[in-house]
């Protein structure tokens, strides 16, 4: 039906969201992004924010504003979910700035403002999640300035050295 359910499935995102973050969840926005193009940026905001409460409620005993990333620019929203913690549900995030369409959107600054922190986390699988969402994060920085910046008769040294500050920004 893809366009005809636009109007409705965008009056239920609210529900949808209202549940918490799941792999329900997130599969079934992976699906109605593909069907639905146009719900994308919609769909990527709200994700966004969640992710980014989470992991700064995760991350501290106390709950603060976050950061919120809206097409690669950081602002800072009122979380608007309930108290969520654990291991778990810090993965989910991680897995999900991964690998969810975030096309448009430069996450490192996020990744190093809120996901390098879990680099030190109790739980390996934690920390093995964080170093392969970061990879892949930079992997995706990479091939957004690769795409809108150099053609590939014009790829040269200089672009390694780009790359190489863009991986010290992040990790450093």
């Amino acid at each position: 039906m893809g366009q005809t359910m636009e109007p409705h499935v965008r009056c239920l995102l609210d529900s949808m969201f209202s549940f918490g973050l799941s792999l329900t969840l997130v599969e079934a926005l992976e699906q109605i992004t593909e069907s639905i193009p146009p719900l994308l940026p919609t769909i990527q905001n709200r994700l966004l924010e969640f992710i980014s409460t989470i992991l700064s409620r995760s991350n501290h005993s106390m709950p603060r504003q976050s950061a919120s990333v809206s097409r690669g620019i950081i602002k800072t929203v009122t979380p608007q979910v309930p108290e969520l913690i654990g291991s778990t549900l810090v993965q989910l995030c991680l897995r999900t700035l991964a690998h969810f369409n975030f096309k448009g959107y430069d996450l490192l600054e996020f990744a190093r403002e809120s996901v390098i922190v879990y680099l030190e986390d109790e739980d390996g699988a934690t920390r093995k999640d964080v170093a392969l969402c970061c990879c892949k994060l930079v992997a995706n920085s990479f091939s957004m300035i690769y795409s809108t910046q150099f053609s590939p008769s014009r790829i040269n040294c200089a672009s390694g050295k780009r790359r190489h500050r863009v991986v010290e920004a992040v990790y450093f």
